[in-house]
């Protein structure tokens, strides 16, 4: 099990008392200046799932989602996170979905609590569910104790390669 792990399960395993005295990220929105310290790790990450992506591409995507109205890019001291809004065809409200939350591994804060602050993001501008779990340093039973539960969804998806 890894740090980040062990210490989440402290925090799922300990008392409600004990939670609030765990040390409590201070999250803020990402800047310019907080991307350009934590590039190398989060290119780093990015790369591990989207290879086929260079460096300088990930970065103007990264500075899109820092002025989009319909991102929610956060970070703390050792914890980042990037969520969207979706508007899905015929249906009335949109939806939140997880894009990623990356803990560093010598993390001390309890990082579901950016889960918490993602929920107030996603329940302010409307949106019917918080999609969670999609590409996580945190395990799912930490977001289910954090929150009573969480739904499992099936999505099925078909990888194409190049047409023609």
């Amino acid at each position: 099990m890894s740090e980040v792990q062990e210490t989440t399960m402290d925090w799922v395993k300990s008392s409600p008392k004990r939670r609030e005295a765990m040390v409590q990220p201070d999250i803020r929105r990402m800047t310019r200046a907080d991307l350009g310290e934590m590039a190398a790790w989060l290119i780093g990450r990015l790369t591990e799932r989207h290879a086929e992506a260079t460096p300088a591409q990930i970065m103007a995507w990264l500075h899109g989602c820092m002025t989009s109205n319909e991102h929610w890019f956060v970070r703390s001291a050792n914890v980042c996170a990037l969520a969207q809004l979706v508007r899905l065809p015929l249906e009335p409200q949109p939806i939140a979905q997880e894009i990623f939350v990356f803990v560093r591994p010598d993390a001390e804060e309890a990082p579901v609590m950016l889960y918490s602050a993602m929920a107030s993001w996603a329940a302010h501008l409307d949106a019917s569910r918080l999609d969670v779990d999609i590409h996580t340093d945190v395990p799912r039973i930490t977001i289910a104790a954090h929150f009573g539960s969480v739904q499992n969804r099936r999505i099925a998806s078909l990888k194409l390669g190049r047409l023609g």
